[in-house]
């Protein structure tokens, strides 16, 4: 209903998969608050190859029923029939890991977050998580660039 709110922690992991990308992984664990969690959105996933998933074999009762991707790199994991928060005698349930296997080799803390609310609208503050993000060009690419021009303009004077 009106006024809910939602308190509690993200656990959120980055692992090297074997083939040597990054799979971004979270798990809501709810602390408190007077409702339950029905989506959990992210952003900053643009321009890669995403496959959604969440493990059902770890601590937690509530696992997303899907996840929808949008073209500005936004990622929603919707618990529409198993939402995350209040169980009917009171006790507190959280989410399995769930998670998205990328094609990036890198990553950063440039992603954020929230949570809304079933029925009632509210949204969580926005977080800050880990996203892909570009290769960095190293100092020595820059150096070795530098160095080949610098060579082209001495044989170009001569």
């Amino acid at each position: 209903g009106a006024g809910e709110t939602v308190e509690g922690q993200i656990q959120h992991r980055v692992v090297r998969s074997v083939d040597g990308t990054i799979d971004f992984a979270w798990r809501i664990k709810p602390t408190g608050g007077t409702g339950d969690i029905s989506a959990f959105r992210l952003s900053g996933f643009a321009g890669y190859n995403l496959n959604a998933n969440w493990r059902i074999d770890g601590l937690g009762s509530a696992a997303p029923d899907s996840a929808r991707s949008f073209g500005n790199g936004s990622i929603n994991f919707l618990f529409n029939d198993n939402e995350v928060g209040r169980n009917p005698d009171g006790s507190l349930d959280t989410s399995y890991f769930f998670f998205l296997d990328t094609d990036a080799i890198h990553y950063d803390m440039s992603g954020t977050f929230d949570q809304l609310c079933a029925g009632s609208g509210c949204v969580s503050p926005l977080g800050n998580t880990f996203a892909p993000s570009e290769v960095p060009v190293p100092a020595a690419a820059w150096l070795f660039g530098s160095a080949l021009v610098g060579l082209w303009g001495a044989k170009r004077k001569r």
